[in-house]
């Protein structure tokens, strides 16, 4: 499973766009399920580091997170966290 976020996302603000990524991580969590984060996205500002405001969030909420590990896509060994924190 992965985060797909909302359907039509042009029809919400970037509040409410934000609060429904919050929304599903915080229950992967609450429900101890495990979350493989694949990076930051290559090509866009700030890469390696986050490269928006919803990964460096799902990040904070993450970080220490026991169900959490990397996975690096081929071609992203620049990524800084690469296995883990």
């Amino acid at each position: 499973m992965y985060y797909s976020g909302v359907e039509d996302p042009e029809n919400y603000t970037t509040e409410e766009l934000l609060a429904h990524n919050r929304a599903q991580i915080e229950s992967w969590v609450a429900g101890a399920r495990p979350v493989v984060d694949v990076g930051p996205e290559p090509g866009r500002a700030f890469y390696p580091m986050a490269t928006s405001p919803n990964y460096a969030m799902e990040q904070n909420i993450l970080r220490g997170y026991a169900g959490y590990s990397t996975d690096v896509l081929p071609g992203e060994t620049d990524w800084p966290i690469a296995g883990g924190y």
